[in-house]
């Protein structure tokens, strides 16, 4: 083989290796992303029961979101363990209830979408039903936030992402002084959170609507145009930073799983609106 031959030859095995390794890489992805375990699902359920609080009425389910293209094929959802695998029925919206088993022993035991891809988002949904057209309750959405973050169903740092306000958590005031003097109530006197504040030596957020870096990101059923929350005669429209994950975006290069359009947050660390405060949707495309 002469000298030129053989740089040929080498740079072609680079290029396959190169290739495989992606191709190998990129189907590892798919498969994370198209699969979880059954005691992450599980521990979703368990998370839900034990917040039930925060929405009385509230239908528990998980639901997958696709963002692939609009004709392609229909997703199956399999329960795959040790004794072989059972099709979990997906509903209209691709949301599905956590099926009982015999195995839960089984470690292998995991959910798994079929056709694979790197597209595929798991959310849990809860809905209380009754609600207008084109809303959400707020407490339903605190807990979804909640059992993502608590059952770790996309590995989210649970210390990084405030699902509830800090009065809900029960916060320790010794510990968690910030939170503390942003959540005192008003009839505690200025004295009492002067006090506090310097203790800790804080000043108060100026705004709590700033969207966050970790603020949690839901997905909508329809591309937005705004969000609104409301409560009584009270209306805030939220700011646009806290639509298409704006504050989430790090570099141009950023992956995103599914349209930005559908992207909101909301400032579910804020105690001044309750459970039963009303999100509501402003579309893009209004039927």
């Amino acid at each position: 083989m002469t000298g030129k031959s053989a740089v040929r030859a080498a740079i072609g095995c680079g290029l396959a290796a190169a290739w495989l390794t992606s191709a190998l890489a990129a189907g590892t992805a798919a498969d994370l992303a198209s699969s979880r375990t059954y005691a992450v699902l599980q521990k979703g359920e368990a998370v839900f029961q034990e917040n039930a609080k925060l929405a009385p009425s509230g239908v528990f389910q998980y639901r997958l979101y696709l963002s692939g293209a609009s004709n392609a094929p229909a997703p199956t959802l399999k329960l795959s363990g040790r004794g072989g695998s059972t099709v979990v029925p997906l509903g209209a919206r691709q949301a599905f209830s956590l099926p009982g088993t015999a195995e839960k022993s089984d470690s292998s035991l995991k959910l798994m979408v079929s056709p694979a891809s790197e597209s595929v988002n798991w959310r849990a949904e809860v809905s209380t039903p009754g609600l207008p057209a084109g809303t959400r309750r707020l407490g339903d959405l605190r807990l979804e936030c909640l059992v993502d973050v608590k059952s770790n169903l996309n590995g989210l740092n649970e210390g990084k992402v405030d699902c509830m306000p800090a009065a809900a958590k029960e916060a320790n005031c010794m510990e968690d002084m910030h939170n503390c003097a942003k959540y005192v109530p008003a009839a505690v006197g200025a004295a009492v959170l002067d006090a506090i504040k310097g203790v800790a030596r804080l000043e108060v957020e100026n705004d709590p609507y700033e969207a966050k870096p970790f603020s949690y990101l839901f997905i909508a059923d329809r591309p937005l145009f705004s969000v609104s929350l409301q409560q009584g005669e009270r209306r805030l429209v939220l700011p646009t930073e806290w639509l298409y994950g704006l504050r989430q975006q790090r570099s141009p290069f950023f992956y995103w799983p599914y349209p930005k359009q559908y992207f909101y947050s909301l400032p579910l660390s804020d105690a001044s609106w309750s459970n039963d405060a009303l999100v509501v949707f402003e579309y893009m495309d209004p039927v």
